[in-house]
């Protein structure tokens, strides 16, 4: 038997340079799981002192180290707390945890926690946001606006470039100048004031809150009076496209801020900013293809759907040209197209035709629309009193590619438009009957029960008229709800987003 071969001499083989002694093993010769270095979870450091900033946009924030960050984390609940969130970039710090808390003033944040956690006000940066015309916010005070005019002003800015533009590379500059040198000689948690990239003016917008007036009844010069000019167009276009100020939209109902995004579009249509109304066509697209369904549900929508038909011709082109590229690919943006073109020719008779044909020109392809698309369209085209489109509206019903759960069936439209008197009421024939003695009747829910409950297949034999009189038609005693007035409950929300449905 012959010998073995001799083990492969592994040491001599792989003994690394002195020269590369610190560089990582190979991927081709791993650990062994059992040496692997493991990292404990963080233990809680209720000792060092947590500093709280205030930030104009995410308001009440810290920067924590992971032991800090477990101590805040037992103290309050998940709803309370946004942790190293990808869109407060500006705010984060290296070796820090970004710790934002969900607490609108710092009376409210300590309360919350009475002593429980070593909470302290920073006093560095503090003051930014309860007054933005302190020189510590770093923002241009000569000019109005926070960049060139050259500047892109399009939806698609990335904040975070406008950022970097106006903000100075080194952060540390933004600290106050009796702030320790040595990083080991402050609190852990301490770190320099955020460079901010919105001038006073606008600080003071981003903070303003609600506005308290519906988007088509601001007074004049809301923002005018609030030091808002032309010169700030470019800066409250990039405000608006903001992912920080979209954030707090969406999340950041405990703070001021989160009124932000609707105070910037207001005041660029206040201004007749160039190409709103296209800015405004863009985010309403967007959010139907963020959202779908429930696209009607983010506030942004409400402000696009109201601000749009006060703009007169500046809308109407744009909004046609959005239905026309838009209407097979997103039926639901093109329905809400549909809408602002109605509401246009009512607040601007003169686009009266030019909206209705527009509308006209989309049921023309009822037999490749969707039916509740079409029952849109009709809809629209009702609100409008457009008895012109009435042979294109029966022929598209005669065809069936109308849902009648819209606006009903040809008869019902032909009533609408006027064409037709009103239908006579129906009741069940036992609702008619007279009440004989031995009959039961239930007095609180007013239902005559004749004690016959067996069903004869015949609905209209069930019903009769409330009058065999055809001498003058029954009309509706009070007047019609449109698909888009204030509905009738009381919500506050439109008709068809709230009880059109049920009452169907």
């Amino acid at each position: 038997m012959s010998a073995p071969d001799p083990a492969p001499d592994f040491a001599s083989a792989s003994a690394p340079d002195p020269a590369s002694a610190s560089a990582p093993a190979s991927a081709s010769a791993p650990e062994p799981a059992s040496t692997l270095a493991f990292t404990p979870a963080p233990e809680p450091d209720p000792a060092l002192p947590i500093l709280i900033h205030d930030d104009p946009i995410f308001g009440l924030h810290a920067h924590t180290t992971p032991g800090q960050t477990v101590t805040i984390t037992h103290a309050f609940k998940d709803t309370d707390l946004d942790i190293n969130i990808d869109e407060a970039r500006r705010l984060r710090r290296d070796a820090h945890d970004l710790v934002i808390f969900r607490f609108e003033t710092l009376e409210d944040l300590f309360d919350e926690v009475r002593g429980h956690l070593n909470l302290q006000p920073a006093s560095d940066d503090a003051s930014a946001a309860d007054d933005p015309d302190d020189a510590s916010v770093d923002a241009p005070t000569d000019t109005p606006t926070a960049a060139p005019a050259d500047v892109p002003t399009d939806a698609s800015t990335d904040a975070s470039t406008a950022a970097s533009t106006a903000a100075p590379a080194d952060a540390s500059t933004d600290a106050p100048t009796d702030a320790p040198t040595d990083a080991s000689a402050a609190p852990a948690s301490a770190a320099p004031a955020p460079a901010f990239h919105y001038p006073p003016n606008l600080v003071r917008l981003i903070i303003l809150g609600d506005p308290e007036h519906d988007a088509s009844q601001m007074p004049p010069d809301f923002y005018r009076q609030r030091g808002i000019t032309p010169a700030d167009i470019p800066a409250l276009q990039r405000l608006f496209s903001d992912p920080e100020i979209i954030y707090m939209q969406d999340h950041g109902g405990y703070h001021t801020a989160c009124w932000a995004r609707s105070n910037a579009l207001r005041a660029l249509v206040e201004l007749r900013a160039p190409g709103v109304a296209q800015l405004m066509l863009d985010d309403m697209r967007a959010t139907e293809i963020a959202y779908g369904e429930d696209s009607f549900m983010e506030p942004n929508i409400e402000d696009d759907e109201a601000l749009l038909p006060t703009l007169d011709p500046d809308a109407c082109a744009p909004v046609i040209t959005e239905l026309q590229t838009h209407a097979h690919a997103l039926p639901g943006h093109a329905t809400r197209m549909t809408e602002i073109l109605s509401k246009l020719a009512k607040r601007h008779p003169h686009l009266r035709d030019t909206c209705r044909d527009a509308i006209c020109q989309q049921l023309e392809n009822h037999p490749v629309n969707d039916r509740e698309y079409n029952g849109f369209l009709v809809a629209a085209l009702i609100d409008l009193e457009a008895t012109e489109a009435a042979p294109l509206i029966e022929q598209a019903y005669a065809a069936g590619h109308v849902d009648d759960t819209i606006c009903g069936d040809w008869e019902d439209v032909q009533v609408s438009l006027g064409l037709k008197d009103s239908l006579p009421a129906y009741i069940p024939a036992w609702m008619s009957k007279k009440r004989l003695p031995g009959d039961e009747y239930d007095d609180d829910a007013e239902i005559y029960d004749d004690g016959d409950d067996e069903y004869d297949g015949d609905d209209d034999a069930d019903f009769i008229p409330f009058s065999d009189s055809s001498e003058t038609p029954i009309r509706r005693a009070a007047p019609k709800i449109g698909r888009n007035d204030p509905c009738p409950c009381g919500s506050g929300k439109k008709y068809k987003k709230c009880c059109m449905d049920k009452n169907a």
